[in-house]
Order: C-alpha cells, then structure tokens, then sequence
C-alpha cells in the first residue's frame, strides 16, 4: 500500500487496466494498491467480515435456544422420574 498515485494493481474505483499499468508503474518486483484501492480493499475486508460475525451471531442464536430446550426437557424427565 502506498499513498502515491501508483499503478501496480489494476482494478478499484478508478479503473485502472492492465493498459494503464505502464502510466505509473514505480517498481518492477513489488506491485502496490494506490490509496484509494487500499481504501477500498479494507472497506471489503470490513463488509466481509461483519457478514461473517452477523453468520456466527446467528449460529450462536441457534445453539443457545437448542441447548435450552434440551436443559428444560432434562428438567422436566428428572422431575418426572422423582
């Protein structure tokens, strides 16, 4: 990543192709994202990450009602038995 206004990575809001790599290409071994690629891959790396949490969050959810039906239902089998 780099602040200056390079061309190592095609893509981004830009629309930077492969034709336009050769336009501000500072390296030849260490392809950088400009910093709006770099703005943009970190706000796809967050979207990303909080679909994964909303995932998990409703996983959770799911087992913590199943595991409470299942501790009434041994509540209720001990009570019986007694």
């Amino acid at each position: 990543m780099t602040g200056q206004n390079v061309t190592g990575c095609v893509g981004g809001s830009r629309t930077i192709t492969f034709d336009d790599i050769s336009s501000s290409y500072h390296t030849h071994c260490d392809p950088r994202l400009n910093a709006s690629q770099s703005l943009e891959l970190a706000f796809a790396i967050a979207d990303r990450l909080s679909q994964e949490k909303a995932k998990l969050h409703s996983i959770s959810v799911f087992l913590i009602q199943n595991l409470e039906k299942k501790q009434s239902y041994f509540s209720l089998g001990s009570q019986i038995l007694m």
